[in-house]
């Protein structure tokens, strides 16, 4: 087992590294594919061990992230769709929470 520090860079696709492209939670709960697309690839510090490549580990903010192989052209593990879902569904709850709060305010101001 040998790890490895490199770059993988943002694409539309994926976080591509060795001929091969990533996602990862964090990548999808900031869009980077979305903004790899309107703006331009972008690179992110990598760790992979050169044995096992169908994980690697993404340096953002401080902490490392696991990211998963996408296998085929466009087709993501299930895992990472319900994660995706997850985050999704996650975010609407909290933004709900956000505007609950925000009118409960505006009505105790009147």
């Amino acid at each position: 087992m040998f790890k490895v520090f490199s770059f993988g860079l943002v694409t539309s696709r994926g976080i591509y590294i060795n001929q091969k492209f990533y996602t990862c939670s964090i990548a999808i709960q900031r869009q980077w594919f979305l903004h790899a697309r309107v703006f331009g690839p972008w690179l992110v510090p990598v760790i992979y061990d050169t044995e096992r490549t169908e994980h690697i580990r993404i340096y953002y903010n401080g902490t490392l992230h696991e990211a998963t192989y996408l296998k085929g052209k466009n087709q993501a593990s299930k895992r990472t769709i319900n994660h995706y879902f997850h985050q999704l569904n996650y975010m609407k709850l909290e933004l709900k929470m956000l505007k609950d709060k925000q009118e409960k305010l505006k009505g105790e101001n009147m």
